[in-house]
């Protein structure tokens, strides 16, 4: 076997897909009842809020959403890191660097009053990440500003931090529940399209459970272990890793030969002595569309594990791909065309 030392460019992607940064912050899968709430508390304009969840459950990607959601509207949003804002000072600071215009600047002496007069007047929501780096002079001068104006504050950390901040005590809390299987296959498709991949690939049904289980639904841990198993995926053989390729073209679009063929394909993948040597992909959608294509003429990937299971999901999947080309044809002729033979290659 060849060796592979970019197991990037060995799936066509650009850039890594399952790093850990905010570059896909901004997107978020799952988490629609928490979104829900946020979008309550904006509406219902409560004071106070946090956000709880363990860490890499997805506190600072929903951050990010929610900057990105009130962009365009009346709603100033100011997001800092209380990691970054170490200081009251530098807390005052950033938020008059966002607040203020030259004007304010100007007529005001002190920062902090000129901060505490813009934020009465208009309607501003303050995200805090990492909020219980938050100090105890910062915690002050934002109960100040929750009794002198109209702020909206919405602080995110782990549940047992949380319950070390003050502030947190007088909060609604919005805690974030693990990642659904349907959210982690959206997570894994968008970073993997976002890079120049297909779908969810190397991934297919069974890689994603194991993942989730694994990953115990955790997005950031379950995108470190995506990274290991593609990385594994990319540098084991095709044939060690349960999969065959054949190619089957067609001439023309017959039913009953494309049904022939379709069931001398299952039959050879089901008795492929190597595929039963080492657990490999399911047989899942992407192969009944590949299967599909057959009788279009294209060629067929066809992947398996389990033989033994799978045996009847394949003739189940061969069964049904008949009955769709047996209605196209038809419905487009009104009868059955002549039989055609297939060649293999």
């Amino acid at each position: 076997m060849a060796l592979v030392l970019d197991w990037l460019k060995a799936y066509g992607f650009r850039n890594d897909p399952f790093i850990d940064t905010a570059f896909f912050g901004e997107h978020v899968c799952g988490l629609e009842t928490e979104r829900e709430r946020l979008n309550l508390f904006i509406i219902k304009k409560e004071r106070l809020g946090v956000i709880a969840g363990e860490s890499g459950s997805g506190k600072t990607t929903l951050l990010l959403w929610l900057r990105k959601e009130l962009r365009d509207t009346s709603v100033a949003v100011h997001l800092y890191d209380a990691k970054m804002v170490s200081s009251k000072e530098k807390l005052v600071s950033a938020l008059a660097a966002d607040c203020l215009n030259l004007l304010d600047k100007l007529t005001q002496k002190d920062e902090e009053d000129a901060v505490r007069e813009k934020l009465a007047k208009e309607t501003h929501l303050l995200l805090i990440d990492n909020a219980t780096s938050l100090t105890s002079a910062e915690e002050t001068f934002l109960e100040k500003l929750l009794e002198t104006t109209a702020l909206q504050i919405l602080l995110a950390d782990t549940f047992e931090r949380l319950k070390k901040l003050a502030l947190a005590k007088k909060a609604v809390t919005i805690e974030l529940a693990p990642l659904v299987r349907e959210a982690i296959v959206e997570l894994l498709r968008v970073r993997i399209e976002s890079v120049g991949g297909k779908g969810t690939a190397p991934f297919n049904d069974h890689h994603i459970e194991e993942l989730r289980q694994d990953a115990k639904s955790n997005p950031r841990e379950l995108l470190r272990r995506a990274r290991e198993r593609a990385i594994e995926l990319a540098v084991k053989p095709a044939e060690k890793r349960g999969v065959k390729i054949f190619n089957v073209r067609f001439e023309e679009e017959d039913p009953a030969e494309a049904m022939q063929a379709m069931e001398h394909l299952a039959e050879k993948v089901m008795k492929t002595p190597s595929l039963a040597r080492e657990p490999g992909p399911h047989v899942d959608k992407q192969d009944v569309d590949a299967l599909s294509k057959l009788v279009s003429g294209e060629h067929v990937v066809v992947a398996i594990d389990e033989p033994a299971r799978d045996e009847i999901v394949t003739q189940k999947m061969v069964l049904e791909v008949a009955h769709e080309v047996e209605k196209k044809a038809h419905s487009s002729s009104g009868k059955a065309k002549p039989h055609a033979k297939a060649r293999k290659r």
